[in-house]
């Protein structure tokens, strides 16, 4: 498989969105907000750094699985693809 392969550690900030295309095969999404963490050694602790939100695309069974039990504010650990589109 081609491609950049990541694993986001991150929070759910948006209701999942279902449908499904012309053909009939589920498709769902949701944003993910990932936090970096460093320890600061001045301060003896863990300081949170910049957010990126990540736009994450479930298809087929995997839809219909993140349509049932994917919510709002819950912690979630995603690996796929990294597709970035402007």
């Amino acid at each position: 498989m081609n491609g950049t392969t990541v694993t986001l550690v991150g929070n759910v900030v948006s209701d999942v969105k279902y449908s499904t295309t012309s053909a009939g095969v589920p498709v769902a999404n949701f944003r993910l907000a990932a936090t970096d963490r460093r320890f600061d050694r001045q301060r003896q602790g863990w300081v949170d750094g910049d957010t990126s939100l990540f736009l994450v695309w479930g298809w087929r069974w995997l839809a219909e699985n993140l349509l049932a039990s994917v919510g709002r504010g819950d912690p979630l650990l995603v690996t796929g693809r990294l597709r970035i589109r402007e």
